[in-house]
């Protein structure tokens, strides 16, 4: 059954009123008759203050009806005021951003702002997601994008993995690349190993994606997202996001190749940009690992050790780089994740990559924070 709200919130100042009224009495006269100062009638007149027990008792004896009587008014009155106020609205607002956003999060990386009311939360979510503001049920049912997330990873907050996203387009406007050239790209692809190899292979590679007309920016994932990269296009360019997760050098160019594939095979096909991360049966992921696999040698790799113990040496590694002209962190990197050397071996051969990224690649700051618009003048 529908529950009809009353038009009019009835306060027990109303009530007094017309009690008032029937005995021809001033709110001076009520005061006198009660024996309260004036100002306290005055302030319950205004709802500015609460009929309390005290004051329920000597209503109910100047007036005639029960101190009950008064009390359920007094708290009839200031519920229908708690559930049909704006505040109300305020809080359920704020509730559903919290539930769809890590707003602590969000405020400690300067992707909103750390200060003002918790009303203007509602303002600087607004912001942040632009034309049509924040719209939680959009967030529900839409698909994960073409996001790369570790296989180990069972659980993840698709809310928050498309807050991720939305400040990584954000990002991607701040950067001018030229026209898209998917033969650039192509070429790319093939030089992989040799790039893997280069002490400056990392930023040029970034400097040859710009000119292949790719957009490429860093940006670490949310919680809950467990987010390596992603891919996306920015009108007629493919963006590229790195997310420093694991940040070794194998890490990143087992990325870039994934990212690659999509780039030349879903994007550049028309695929949809938003996909479900737990459709098993797209083979989309699948297709993407099979093309990295091939870019970087991973299957030389893997041939070229499959008798070998987890006990190999590090000469072994270090030919088996110079023999298929590719990084000896890509050769760590594979032996490791297929269970063929520990984890705490040949460490020092998978350094950090995050130093060799061009600095330009880090642009959240540009377009942080979000706000009120006059907070951000």
């Amino acid at each position: 059954m529908t529950a009809y709200k009353p038009y009019k919130n009835f306060a027990p100042s109303d009530y007094i009123r017309d009690e008032l009224d029937v005995r021809g009495w001033a709110q001076k006269d009520l005061a006198d008759v009660l024996g309260v100062a004036p100002k306290t009638i005055s302030a319950i007149m205004r709802n500015k203050q609460s009929v309390t027990t005290d004051m329920a008792l000597l209503l109910s004896k100047a007036f005639g009806e029960s101190a009950e009587y008064w009390m359920n008014l007094e708290a009839a009155y200031r519920s229908r005021l708690v559930s049909a106020g704006p505040s109300n609205t305020d809080v359920q607002q704020r509730t559903l951003i919290y539930q769809h956003m890590p707003v602590g999060e969000l405020r400690h990386r300067g992707w909103l702002r750390q200060s003002g009311s918790m009303s203007d939360l509602v303002k600087d979510a607004d912001e942040f997601w632009g034309p049509g503001g924040f719209q939680p049920q959009l967030l529900d049912v839409a698909a994960a994008p073409l996001f790369r997330k570790s296989a180990h990873c069972t659980t993840y907050r698709k809310a928050f993995a498309l807050t991720w996203l939305r400040m990584a387009r954000l990002c991607a406007t701040e950067v001018t690349v030229n026209a898209y050239d998917r033969q650039a790209v192509e070429s790319l692809v093939k030089d992989l190993p040799t790039l893997t190899t280069r002490s400056d292979g990392v930023s040029e590679f970034v400097r040859l994606l710009a000119g292949a007309g790719v957009k490429f920016i860093v940006l670490a994932p949310l919680r809950e997202t467990h987010l390596d990269g992603a891919c996306f296009m920015d009108g007629t360019n493919p963006v590229l996001v790195y997310t420093g997760r694991y940040g070794t050098v194998d890490h990143f160019w087992f990325t870039m190749a994934h990212e690659l594939t999509h780039i030349l095979d879903h994007l550049d096909a028309g695929e949809p940009l938003l996909l479900d991360l737990k459709e098993p049966t797209s083979g989309i992921e699948e297709h993407a690992d099979s093309g990295a696999l091939a870019s970087l040698r991973i299957l030389d790799i893997l041939t070229r050790f499959a008798n070998s113990d987890k006990y190999m040496r590090r000469d072994n590694v270090l030919e088996c780089a110079r023999s298929l002209k590719v990084s000896p962190a890509i050769v760590v990197g594979v032996l490791q994740h297929y269970k063929k050397l520990p984890y705490r071996n040949l460490v020092d051969l998978k350094p950090s990559v995050l130093p060799l990224i061009p600095a330009s690649a880090n642009l959240e700051a540009r377009v942080a924070p979000f706000g009120a618009s006059q907070a951000r003048e």
